[in-house]
């Protein structure tokens, strides 16, 4: 390796590193899985990931080749920021919000078009779209209405160790909506109420085809001030219960054993999910980590990614190598593949 080489790649991680994107995550989600630092000596080949990172994350090529350039740090210009904390910016979610939909970008034009995208529907009609399939309302119901509405849904799970994640963003790609859950909780029942949210933000006209992202970064925390997300709320919950202010009878010391066995009852007399009923009685009565537990009862506490994967992997396999009259994925959708759940076999 040159001495130009030795220097200009670490130099380079570094950079990355200032604004907020570290080696763990350039190695994930960035660079090749081919690439080995040595291979810096070919100029040409130091060339193409230069061109890929500045793709990827969205920065000048040519600042990420000029060591004495600083690096611009990412920007989501216009993008609003919701269920943050007091004082937050949306700076400190920039990073994790760019590299989002640039591995997005990566998939979307292996997916399906879309031809009617849900302008007009309110929260009623979406939960009557979901029972009209004959599935049920729950994360798998919610994301195959998703699709069929023209809404992409991914979940990612790789995000820079130092950035600001996110729990959801919604956001259109042309004329396509797209909701990107980022939440580390892989509870189905609790993943549904994220993307109901999110879908609610759609349905509302909160994101509109040209405009910036939607970004909520704690869904757990109250927003009692922003009509927006009281909208979302309210919303969420008409798709998941039918009503906008479900009641669910709280008895105060109820524990996850009774809680379990009495959200299934309710749920099966109301039409309701019973995972949705033990999150709604954990909110209420200020006792989530017993609706936590009774979810783990009832088997519900984990699998959600899994279910979002699902629904993309779907999407992409009538185009994977090998499927009858099919077409390869280029390398480039195949990596990012496994960031958004899916081992690809294509």
């Amino acid at each position: 390796m040159t001495a130009a080489a030795k220097s200009t790649m670490p130099a380079l991680f570094r950079r990355l590193r200032a604004v907020g994107y570290d080696r763990a995550f350039l190695r994930r989600a960035v660079l090749p899985d081919w690439w080995e630092d040595s291979l810096a000596s070919d100029p040409g080949i130091r060339w193409q990931i230069e061109l890929r990172i500045a793709q990827r994350l969205s920065l000048p090529v040519a600042a990420v080749s000029d060591p004495s350039r600083p690096l611009p740090a990412p920007k989501a210009v216009g993008a609003r920021l919701k269920r943050a904390k007091k004082g937050a910016d949306v700076a400190n979610v920039a990073p994790a919000m760019v590299a989002a939909r640039n591995l997005v970008r990566v998939l979307l034009p292996h997916l399906p078009p879309i031809s009617n995208p849900p302008a007009g529907l309110s929260a009623v009609d979406f939960r009557a779209r979901i029972l009209a399939c004959g599935c049920p309302v729950d994360l798998a119901g919610l994301v195959h209405v998703c699709w069929e509405s023209g809404i992409a849904v991914f979940h990612l799970g790789t995000f820079p160790q130092h950035a600001k994640k996110f729990a959801g963003m919604a956001y259109y790609e042309g004329r396509r909506p797209v909701i990107v859950l980022g939440s580390g909780y892989d509870a189905p029942p609790r993943l549904a109420f994220y993307l109901a949210h999110e879908v609610a933000h759609i349905l509302r006209g909160h994101v509109k085809p040209g405009q910036a992202a939607l970004v909520d970064s704690d869904l757990e925390k109250a927003d009692d001030e922003d009509r927006h997300e009281l909208e979302a709320d309210g919303d969420a919950l008409e798709i998941l219960t039918g009503g906008r202010d479900p009641s669910f009878p709280v008895r105060v010391g109820m524990t996850a054993p009774k809680l379990a066995q009495a959200a299934q009852r309710y749920g099966s007399e109301h039409g309701i999910h019973a995972g949705t009923v033990a999150l709604i009685y954990g909110k209420t009565a200020n006792r989530m980590p017993v609706a936590v537990s009774a979810l783990k009862r009832m088997n519900m506490d984990s699998g959600g990614r899994a279910i979002i994967a699902s629904g993309l992997e779907r999407r992409l396999k009538p185009r994977c190598l090998g499927a009858e009259g099919g077409e390869e994925l280029p390398g480039s959708a195949e990596e990012v593949l496994p960031l958004f759940g899916i081992e690809c076999a294509c």
